[in-house]
């Protein structure tokens, strides 16, 4: 999993890099690793002294230049003909100068997109001139002068880490609102906002109807607020905990009638993922990744005055180009679209500590197992951009009397802005919740918003 950092700045114009063009500074913290570990494209160096991580300074610098994922998907799922053979796909959009040229010139090997050619040529303006010149907490003296274009693909040249030795670790990355959350549910609190998946992430909403006629207004807002306390990750293995608050208010008021309500429950809880790659890992172009999340919860019910303690655990597989994974709907068009199938398997355990005016039938304690499944399109096209999400949760009660789920969403997203985080949602719910297993049958037009 990519660490993340605030995009600021602007990107680049078609044809001039702006005045206020990102700088190419990566901290040690990101990019340093002790060379005893020998980790992928770094040779140990004689004595305990840190070096540069080439793949982590790759991943600095798509990050650090908002680099969408696309290229290194394409590069990952076409490996023959790549201009530094056996370097991992991130490395290879860095390194290669050809690799957006793929319609204008025979060495080419992609069409990027105009926004990710612009910061990919910045990128790499920026890492030569990193790489031939002094930089701060940093030794570049191994990189002989003219040599630079050979710094990925020759693992004898090093760049040292200043200051840092087996004891003197690089201090922690400085806490950013890269750690966090805001999404329509907390089945996903687990994507960071530059993973692949972050697309079908679903939107917190807010929607306010105003009748006239009736004097009637309505307000909806369904959302989810997290903050990650925790993460550590590699190519094989991830761990990290996210403390959340949940919101669902669904509540008319009419003069002289009164008011409304269809939902109008609160949520506490801490989500726990785990994952661990079976099969190749995340800097290849096949893998298979395992998720496990569990997630206790503690939920008020306001409408009923009822409250719930339950415990989630959900398994969730990704395999590539199969199942809760990206691909061209359309093999060779990546400016097309592309569809997620979407499955988990997901076992909920609930204990009401108080039913308030729910009937006795209602509150039951529960234990359900089950699967939520479905898919995601969205569009890859800029001019187009659509999002459509479908998911049907189903959860058959493993006691007598666990009522049983069967919960269909269906969302529909039209984006505002560029990375897709504000769009118009036309949505649609049929079922008994997962949560509370009150029936629900809802149309909304809303503006949402993930983070």
């Amino acid at each position: 999993m990519r660490s993340i950092v605030i995009l600021v700045g602007t990107l680049l114009s078609s044809s001039v890099f702006a005045a206020d063009t990102k700088s190419f500074d990566p901290p040690s913290a990101a990019v340093c690793v002790d060379s005893e570990v020998k980790s992928a494209n770094t040779t140990a160096l004689n004595g305990n002294v840190w070096v540069v991580d080439k793949i982590k300074l790759a991943t600095w610098a798509l990050n650090n230049y908002a680099i969408s994922r696309e290229p290194e998907d394409w590069a990952a799922s076409h490996p023959n003909g790549a201009a530094f053979p056996g370097v991992p796909p991130r490395v290879e959009v860095i390194a290669d100068e050809n690799f957006c040229k793929g319609k204008t010139n025979p060495s080419g090997r992609f069409d990027c997109k105009s926004d990710d050619k612009n910061a990919i040529d910045q990128a790499r303006l920026g890492l030569l001139s990193w790489l031939g010149g002094p930089a701060k907490e940093f030794d570049n003296s191994g990189i002989p002068a003219g040599r630079q274009e050979e710094f990925f693909s020759d693992p004898t040249l090093q760049i040292k880490c200043i200051g840092v030795t087996d004891t003197t670790k690089p201090p922690p990355p400085a806490g950013t609102f890269v750690h966090l959350r805001v999404r329509g549910s907390t089945d996903v609190l687990r994507y960071d906002q530059k993973s692949p998946e972050f697309k079908s992430v679903p939107n917190a909403s807010l929607a306010i109807n105003r009748d006239d006629v009736n004097n009637k207004t309505t307000i909806k807002v369904v959302g989810v607020i997290g903050y990650q306390v925790f993460n550590t990750s590699d190519t094989s293995n991830s761990f990290e905990v996210v403390p959340y608050f949940g919101i669902n208010r669904n509540v008319s008021s009419a003069a002289r009638k009164g008011t409304t309500t269809t939902a109008n429950t609160r949520d506490i809880g801490l989500s726990i993922d785990a994952s661990h790659v079976t099969r190749g890992d995340k800097t290849t172009d096949a893998y298979v990744d395992n998720v496990f999340l569990v997630r206790p919860d503690y939920l008020s019910d306001l409408q009923h005055h009822s409250h719930i303690l339950s415990l989630n655990v959900s398994y969730t597989p990704i395999v590539t180009k199969l199942i809760n994974f990206y691909f061209p709907i359309i093999p060779g068009k990546e400016h097309f679209a592309s569809i997620m199938p979407l499955f988990d398997v997901r076992l909920d355990s609930g204990h009401y500590q108080d039913c308030g005016s729910l009937q006795p039938h209602q509150c039951f304690n529960y234990t359900r197992l089950g699967s939520q499944f479905g898919f995601a399109i969205t569009s890859d096209n800029e001019n187009l951009p659509f999002n459509l999400s479908v998911t049907d949760t189903r959860l058959a009660g493993l006691t007598k009397r666990s009522r049983d789920i069967d919960y269909l969403k269906a969302v529909l997203s039209y984006a505002l802005n560029k990375d897709k985080s504000v769009a118009l949602d036309l949505g649609f719910s049929d079922g008994r919740r997962e949560d509370t297993a009150i029936e629900e049958k809802l149309w909304s037009l809303s503006l949402g918003v993930k983070y």
